[in-house]
């Protein structure tokens, strides 16, 4: 509905009302009522004509859509996700940006489409992949750890969907995020072992009648057969001595043992 008509529509319903409320108050009922049953009729039939006008609007900006070529959408798609998942960094990703981006990259998870935009949209599989990624280690909030990357299974598969030779768009950046999150599971397996060896080399010192409580002067490699899996290591730099802090949780209470240069030096 144009303005001119709009203005048109009101300005008569108002005159419409007006005229029945003069009919009101000379007590011309029949009148009145007539008046007022023509301005609800005007109501009624401007509503449907509003309607009407909205419905046309509505096809035609689907109709419009519809003529749109498919490749030009799809390639704004992903010229989108491409400069959202450029900008989105891998130590702490926001996850409504990252979610933003794989939904961009949705219809390649299609193969047709894939297969049918690989010229012009390259490396798709791999960049749907490298979302995941980022969407999965959002959730830790910028406190991603080893054990975090070896527990979660599906980070580890997306992580193999990436060749180790990809070269692809994004590689400078996808690349190193891969080569991180491997040595980050290699790490927690390592230390998984060691931990491993540890309690079992602590376990026969009972056996044997040997003490197995922690005491300043031990090496630090004792920490974990002791006192378990701490749960957060601090360490620094001091006068170029390695220092560090283990914290564990004993009760609700912390319990701290200090390292210097692979030494116990201090519990409590």
């Amino acid at each position: 509905m144009s303005i001119v008509v709009a203005i048109l529509f009101i300005f008569c319903l108002l005159l419409i009302f007006a005229a029945g409320a003069v009919m009101l108050r000379r007590h011309r009922y029949r009148l009145a009522m007539a008046a007022g049953a023509a301005g609800l009729l005007l109501v009624i039939l401007g509503c449907i004509h509003g309607y009407r006008v909205m419905e046309e609007q509505v096809v035609s900006e689907y109709n419009s859509q519809l003529n749109d070529d498919p490749r030009d959408v799809l390639e704004n798609r992903y010229r989108q996700a491409v400069d959202i998942l450029r900008d989105v960094p891998f130590s702490k990703p926001d996850r409504e940006t990252v979610m933003k981006a794989a939904d961009l990259l949705k219809p390649f998870s299609q193969e047709q489409v894939a297969e049918k935009m690989a010229d012009t949209c390259p490396d798709t599989e791999v960049l749907r992949a490298y979302a995941d990624i980022l969407k999965l280690v959002s959730a830790y909030d910028g406190h991603l750890t080893s054990w975090n990357v070896a527990e979660n299974e599906e980070l580890q598969e997306m992580v193999q969907k990436i060749p180790e030779d990809y070269q692809g768009t994004l590689a400078d950046q996808i690349q190193p995020v891969r080569r991180v999150l491997l040595a980050m599971k290699a790490e927690a397996e390592k230390q998984e072992k060691l931990d491993a060896e540890n309690q079992a080399s602590h376990d026969r010192a009972m056996r044997e009648g040997r003490d197995g409580r922690l005491r300043p002067g031990d090496p630090e490699e004792r920490i974990p057969a002791v006192m378990g899996r701490p749960d957060h290591v601090h360490a620094s730099q001091a006068g170029g001595d390695d220092i560090k802090q283990y914290m564990f949780n004993r009760n609700g209470k912390p319990v701290y043992v200090y390292t210097k240069n692979g030494v116990v030096t201090e519990i409590r």
